[in-house]
Formats: structure tokens, sequence, C-alpha cells
């Protein structure tokens, strides 16, 4: 995955007042603690940068690189492998992505594609309608694939 974007986000200032120790009741300590928490700001947390894959090796097949799954866009482009193993692009695509859902707009124009994603999977919505050699709804999920296309 690629690396979150972090910020730290000042939760709030706790006073502890010391009344532990002061035996002459006639005066008390205080200290003052900021707590601080650290956030993670990825909006597409739960997918990863890298290749999605929509069948065996060696068959031919749809696969999505991810290339920009932060900061609440998520960036990629889509392609299809031959049985001999040589690629061609289908089509680049950008669009907003939050909480394991995202439309994105695809580089040959055409309606927005809405997509989910989660659990090292990403699901195209409909894709037998602009992927031609798509035959049913199953050839619309892409699972991760830490090899790449190998």
């Amino acid at each position: 995955m690629g690396a979150p974007v972090r910020r730290t986000v000042t939760a709030g200032v706790i006073a502890l007042v010391c009344l532990v120790g002061c035996s002459s009741g006639s005066s008390s300590k205080r200290a003052t603690t900021t707590a601080r928490s650290t956030t993670t700001a990825a909006a597409v947390r739960d997918l990863a940068d890298g290749t999605y894959v929509g069948g065996p090796a060696g068959t031919p097949r749809y696969f999505v690189t991810v290339t920009g799954a932060s900061g609440g866009s998520l960036d990629g482009s889509v392609g299809y492998q031959y049985q001999d193993g040589k690629t061609a692009a289908v089509f680049t695509f950008s669009g907003p992505a939050k909480q394991g859902a995202a439309t994105v707009t695809p580089s040959t124009g055409g309606s927005p594609i809405p997509v989910t994603y989660g659990s090292g999977r990403l699901h195209l919505a409909k894709c037998t309608d602009y992927l031609q050699n798509a035959a049913s709804d199953a050839d619309c999920t892409f699972k991760y694939s830490s090899g790449g296309l190998g």
C-alpha cells in the first residue's frame, strides 16, 4: 500500500490537579499536559497501489493498475493481457473516492464508472457494458496481485 498521509491533531488539553502530596493544604500544584493523537488521512486506505488481475496467468484477462489511491481520489488504468502475455491499454481513469467506493471517469469518454474496493479486491460496476471481452459480472472483479501480471 502507498504510504498514508499522516497528520497530528491536538486532541485537547488535560489539566491535572495535584492534591496528593500537598500536605500543607495552603497550595495546590497544577500540571498541564497536551494530549496528541495521530490520524491517517487516506480516504482510499483499503486499496493499495499496484496491479489487480481478473483471471489466472496464462489466460486472456483484464487487469487494473492503480497508480494513485490516496488523498480522496482513485487513479489508474485498465488493460487487457492476451494469452501470449502481451498487453494492450484499454483506458485510464480518475475520480473521487471515499470509504470503499469511487466514481471514476474513463479517458475514453462515456459514463462515469462506479467502483467498489476493499480486502485486496476492486470491482468495476457493469463492466460488461464497456469491456468488450468481459462475459459476466464475475469478470468485473479484480484481485490484488503482489507479483504484478506474472
